[in-house]
């Protein structure tokens, strides 16, 4: 839509309007007339939830009117989302794209997601492990397994102690500097996390294997957590979410991202 001094200045420049403009006189205004109508022309919005059955129940049920539904998978995210577009069509009828579904992550991984490769204090690391303590199992270094109650104190009584000395070592709980600042946390504190949770509801449950490290921070101690073997985890949900929504004969699904 362009008014005549939109119009006079496109075609002094030499060029044409695009084509389907609409040229509407100084002073009036167009209305959209499904406002006034007893029924919308077309869905509107955008259905979230985290479970997986009823976000496909909902792709099913508004999937299947023949406007081609797609799922696009954002594996980009620690724990995939998905985002469906239920009036995409296609390059010879493309449609309106604003029917929308997301299949978001379930709070558990969500909880994880956003500690992991940050530093995190001992405050955070005891609220996580109140809230969420029942998903995860520490390994020590020896190998031998660490009561939650257990680890949950000894994270909670770290100190720091510095040691003048070069150490051309890195080991789980060991920065190297010229002068390197050991934390006191003793050979057997945990180095590893077994998280073990579903990324969304009505989904399997997967292990999350998780190196434990820790640093002083200059103002207390940083801990942090890293994802071992994260590609190979990442690939099975891939794999296992793909063929579930591929289970939907009217949906198209596809990883990445459309916007």
């Amino acid at each position: 839509m362009i008014d005549f001094e939109q119009l006079q200045s496109i075609l002094l420049a030499g060029k044409s309007p695009a084509s389907g403009s609409t040229l509407v006189p100084a002073g009036m205004t167009l209305e959209r007339l499904e406002q006034f109508q007893e029924y919308p022309d077309r869905f509107r919005g955008t259905y979230q939830t985290g479970h997986l059955t009823h976000f496909m129940d909902y792709l099913e049920h508004y999937g299947a009117g023949g406007c081609d539904a797609h799922a696009f998978i954002d594996d980009s995210q620690p724990a995939p989302v998905v985002h469906a577009i239920l009036d995409h069509g296609t390059q010879e009828d493309p449609r309106w794209r604003q029917h929308t579904a997301i299949l978001s992550v379930a709070p558990t991984f969500a909880a994880l997601s956003g500690l992991i490769g940050k530093p995190i204090g001992q405050k955070t690391m005891i609220d996580f492990l109140d809230d969420w303590g029942d998903h995860c199992a520490f390994t020590r270094p020896d190998g031998a397994s660490a009561p939650l109650d257990v680890a949950r104190a000894e994270f909670a009584n770290l100190t720091l102690e510095t040691v003048r000395k070069l150490n051309s070592q890195r080991g789980d709980f060991t920065r190297q500097l010229s002068e390197v600042e050991r934390l006191s946390l003793g050979s057997g504190l945990p180095n590893r996390l077994t998280f073990t949770a579903a990324p969304w509801r009505d989904f399997s449950t997967h292990d999350l294997r998780l190196r434990l490290t820790a640093a002083d921070n200059g103002s207390g101690i940083a801990l942090e957590l890293r994802h071992i073997a994260w590609d190979t985890t990442r690939n099975a949900l891939l794999g296992e979410l793909t063929e579930k929504l591929s289970t939907l004969p009217t949906l198209s699904v596809r990883l990445g991202r459309f916007n």
